[in-house]
């Protein structure tokens, strides 16, 4: 093997800092290494980053990975954080369970996205049976947080008292907490930012596979990648994906790079990749700005990041401690992070981060 220059959690970015090895090591398997520069990217500007970081700039940043032409670029860790932490990953899983569907979407439902929802959940038939509107709420509707259910997120954080996620985390029935939400509006007539979304695929999906959905998601995507995630469940037994699930950054960068890479895991097919394309094409626009797949985020013709990059095919998810995941088709880039510093913006400590690691590859064309 050539010589690779190995940037570790202990290491800065640069050739004097950084120490090169014949050999990846053990727990870092799944990337080649390179520094910056090989890759479009300033090495200086990544270092003033991670020097910045260190200071506190970005309170509470635990970890940054760069993924550039499929190489590993940069990799550090910051807060007493390293390789074998796990971290809270929150609704960044939001979108992975999105992903995840494509399967049971495909194999199971016939590609149909159009089916009640109440088909699923037939213990909660009630619920159903007692507003017809409700009957209405098809898999698209969730996908696309249009159900129409009353959930009170947009500006409330989970933290608060009032908040609906709070309120579903500390139900015994966090399904029937949510399900007997009022409706607001039919369903698909209104766009409501919806975390809970992704609990309700995971009842669908597991309801469809026939199996505990954690012994599906271990062996159809999470064992294949060498992930070990961290669950915790709420208080019904369902695995709280969307506000607690916890895996190491590596393994979180490595959960993103399938589904960056199309669904494709180094020539082994998880996920349909016509899916992928699906979930991260804009399906709904608020505004110019803010615009948003199925339980991903894009960026609008005149959001900052496409105004000031012209970059137009960026898509993302962030969760309410500024976790985020960045990923750019035409840079061949993604840009994992982790943090702990609670936020109700998109435009969050993790989201600066990132602008800079954009302004490392401006800087150089």
């Amino acid at each position: 093997m050539n010589k690779i220059l190995l940037i570790s959690f202990g290491c800065l970015l640069t050739l004097t800092s950084c120490f090169y090895s014949d050999d990846i090591p053990e727990d870092q398997q799944t990337w080649e290494y390179d520094v910056p520069s090989n890759q479009q990217m300033s090495d200086d500007a990544l270092l003033q980053l991670d020097l910045d970081i260190k200071d506190g700039f970005y309170e509470s940043t635990n970890s940054l990975i760069i993924i550039k032409n499929d190489k590993l670029v940069f990799e550090n860790y910051y807060d007493g954080g390293d390789r074998t932490k796990t971290y809270n990953v929150g609704q960044v899983a939001m979108g992975w369970t999105s992903a995840f569907f494509g399967k049971v979407l495909n194999e199971e439902l016939n590609g149909n996205l159009d089916i009640p929802i109440s088909n699923f959940l037939t213990d909660y038939a009630a619920i159903f049976d007692a507003d017809p509107l409700k009957q209405e709420i098809t898999v698209r509707h969730v996908l696309e947080m249009r159900t129409g259910l009353a959930w009170n997120e947009l500006i409330r954080l989970q933290t608060e008292l009032d908040s609906d996620v709070r309120l579903a985390i500390e139900s015994d029935d966090p399904i029937r907490f949510l399900l007997e939400k009022p409706m607001e509006a039919p369903a698909g007539a209104r766009f409501a930012i919806n975390t809970a979304s992704s609990l309700l695929l995971i009842k669908v999906m597991e309801r469809v596979v026939n199996q505990p959905i954690t012994d599906y998601l271990n062996e159809s995507f999470f064992d294949p990648l060498g992930v070990q995630p961290n669950y915790t469940f709420l208080n019904d037994g369902t695995p709280n994906i969307p506000w607690g699930l916890e895996v190491t950054a590596l393994d979180a960068a490595k959960v993103n790079f399938l589904i960056f890479k199309k669904g494709n895991w180094f020539g082994n097919q998880l996920i349909p990749e016509d899916w992928i394309n699906e979930i991260t094409q804009t399906k709904i626009t608020l505004s110019a700005a803010n615009t948003y797949g199925y339980l991903w985020r894009t960026f609008g013709p005149e959001s900052f990041v496409t105004e000031n990059y012209g970059t137009d095919d960026i898509f993302f998810q962030y969760g309410d401690f500024s976790q985020a995941v960045y990923f750019s088709e035409s840079r061949n880039m993604m840009v994992s992070i982790n943090a702990d510093n609670l936020t109700g913006n998109f435009a969050n400590f993790s989201f600066w981060i990132y602008v800079r690691v954009l302004d490392s590859g401006n800087l150089l064309l």
